[in-house]
């Protein structure tokens, strides 16, 4: 509780906030890096760049510790993120063509939320 209770404080502007992504002519596709994020959450939500990277380190250690310990999680309006066992299975060497067996892993699922499939199908 006390996690979701922190990313509401933190993470809260976003619910009013539009991020701008650079729209290079060059590129087929937009990318935000972390940095950029860091400098958005600054100036929306009023504060150091130091201090919203130190926010969002917070925020990003605290879904690791989480998701580590089995737990879902879950941001209102945004998605949730989980970790799933994938079983193991057969795939193929892409350079030799050869036939391995990818073993069993955990891997992290992210499912986006009602808002953000709006807002993303809006564009």
């Amino acid at each position: 509780m006390f996690f979701l209770l922190n990313m509401v404080v933190i993470l809260g502007f976003l619910d009013k906030t539009e991020i701008q992504v650079n729209n290079s002519a060059e590129k087929d596709w937009q990318k935000m890096n972390k940095k950029e994020l860091v400098a958005t959450i600054a100036t929306s939500g009023g504060m150091s760049k130091v201090r919203a990277g130190q926010a969002l380190s917070a925020v990003l250690a605290n879904m690791v510790n989480a998701m580590e310990e089995g737990e879902r999680v879950t941001i209102s309006g945004f998605g949730s993120f989980r970790v799933v066992e994938r079983a193991t299975q057969k795939g193929r060497n892409p350079r030799t063509g050869e036939s391995i067996i990818i073993p069993a892993h955990k891997t992290v699922k992210f499912k986006p939320g009602k808002n953000l499939n709006r807002r993303v199908e809006e564009e």
